[in-house]
């Protein structure tokens, strides 16, 4: 019986392992290279558009997810990385932003909520202090979307704001 009893803590506690690890794959469709359309808004009814490329990878220990983003507007070029790593006490992901020029954007929580990936960020522009809604979403094997939405604190909304397709590149 006392054999039994071991072999189902070891099973129990080895299967707590293995959902433990999971959230590392997470982001396995986000992996490879891609080519990116993208839009920003610029005001409430036009868009700047730019293409460019995106390279996404895990460090040596795999806990840590890196997104390589180069987009090239008709006049200046978005280049930065998106760092993803997960926080097994909050069972979240941390998340930043780090631009090749410019502020970083820390403190960016990200979650599976159903079928899309969300992460939340906290902030100040030009039009004040705003909380930023960034969504994955039309997850694929070749192919992914996504859109950022911001809310200000004086109830303004901005739809939007910055949208990119993300398309596999062929090998």
């Amino acid at each position: 019986m006392t054999c039994i009893k071991n072999l189902l803590i070891f099973c129990s506690l080895f299967f707590v392992i293995i959902i433990d690890a999971q959230p590392n794959e997470d982001f396995n469709f986000m992996l490879g290279n891609w080519d990116i359309e993208a839009k920003i808004r610029q005001n409430e009814i036009h868009y700047i558009h730019g293409n460019g490329t995106m390279e996404v990878y895990y460090n040596q220990s795999k806990d840590t997810l890196f997104a390589d983003m180069k987009v090239k507007f008709q006049n200046f070029e978005v280049i930065g990385t998106t760092v993803r790593t997960y926080n097994s006490i909050t069972k979240k992901w941390d998340v930043s932003w780090n631009p090749e020029t410019g502020n970083d954007v820390p403190n960016i929580e990200g979650a599976y909520q159903g079928e899309h990936f969300v992460e939340i960020d906290y902030g100040k522009d030009w039009y004040g202090l705003y909380t930023g809604k960034l969504v994955i979403f039309n997850i694929s094997e070749d192919h992914f979307s996504v859109r950022k939405d911001k809310i200000y604190d004086d109830g303004v909304f901005m739809k939007d704001i910055w949208v990119y397709e993300a398309n596999l590149k062929k090998e």
